[in-house]
């Protein structure tokens, strides 16, 4: 779950312009008048939805950041990397280009 407590977002959300949250103000806006998006229940099924995917990601940045803090660690140490942790870093950049992907909709 997110780290602030449910009422300091609402509040924080609240407090925010429109104008400052742009393009994502007129997207919802937009679903919640052509989408039939207009019940509380719907709406936190979606925010729910998307918390969750935070979440997740925010995990998966956590994740990422430590295993290239080993690789620049084990680099700085050796100045080299083994092939075989290259791929694994690669691999990593890989699944992180897919979740920014994943975020993006494509």
């Amino acid at each position: 779950m997110t780290d602030m407590p449910p009422v300091a977002i609402i509040k924080k959300a609240l407090d925010a312009n429109p104008r400052d949250l742009e393009p994502h103000y007129i997207w919802w806006v937009s679903c919640m008048t052509s989408e039939d998006l207009h019940s509380k229940s719907d709406i936190a099924c979606v925010l729910a939805y998307q918390s969750k995917q935070i979440d997740e990601l925010r995990e998966l940045v956590k994740k990422l950041r430590q295993r290239l803090t080993i690789y620049m660690d084990r680099h700085r140490e050796h100045n080299y990397l083994d092939p075989d942790e290259l791929l694994d870093f690669k691999s990593d950049l890989d699944l992180c280009m897919r979740a920014d992907a994943a975020m993006k909709g494509e």
